[in-house]
């Protein structure tokens, strides 16, 4: 008799899986806050006051070098002149035989001193000139810098992912008769 062997073996299936693979680059976000102060500056001038003596002492007679050197000169030039005033009036009526006035009533009359005027006069002012302090402000504000750098993120050397299926095992089914066709035992 014969017998039928029936032999199977399944497939079986291998999965390759190779994951996702990546380098995850990141730089920090960066916030840099600097605050400039303000500046106050104050440009300050000093008073100045001056006092000129000048026209009051030259009114009275006295003052530099310069002037009483012309004072001088003009006294002697009005007194030259003056003189010689007096001389041409001396002279005048020396000649005017007509007043009938002898030589010695003129030249008498001639040196006595004349009477003293006394004169008023104003005496110039002190010059006072004055320049008052000046302040003036500059002035720069302050304020608030800011540097701001938002950071980055990166993927590099990106491997996607991915399956791969294949057979570990292949299947098979197997049919062999066993045992014989001829029985000899009859």
């Amino acid at each position: 008799m014969i017998d039928l062997r029936i032999s199977q073996q399944f497939a079986r299936l291998g999965l390759q899986i190779n994951d996702v693979q990546y380098e995850l680059k990141q730089t920090k976000p960066d916030l840099e806050v600097k605050q400039l102060p303000a500046e106050l500056d104050l440009e300050i001038t000093n008073p100045d006051l001056k006092i000129d003596y000048t026209p009051m002492l030259e009114s009275i007679g006295l003052g530099s070098f310069a002037f009483v050197t012309r004072t001088f000169v003009d006294a002697a030039k009005e007194e030259y002149l003056m003189n010689l005033e007096k001389e041409m009036q001396v002279g005048d009526q020396i000649g005017a035989i007509e007043n009938e006035m002898s030589i010695g009533d003129i030249l008498f009359k001639s040196t006595e001193p004349k009477e003293a005027e006394i004169e008023l006069a104003a005496i110039s002012p002190i010059e006072i000139t004055y320049i008052p302090a000046t302040v003036k402000p500059n002035a720069e504000l302050g304020g608030v810098e800011f540097n701001l750098n938002y950071g980055s993120i990166s993927v590099e050397n990106f491997v996607f992912p991915s399956v791969k299926g294949y057979l570990e095992q292949e299947p098979y089914l197997k049919i062999e008769p066993v045992g014989q066709a001829l029985d000899r035992r009859k």
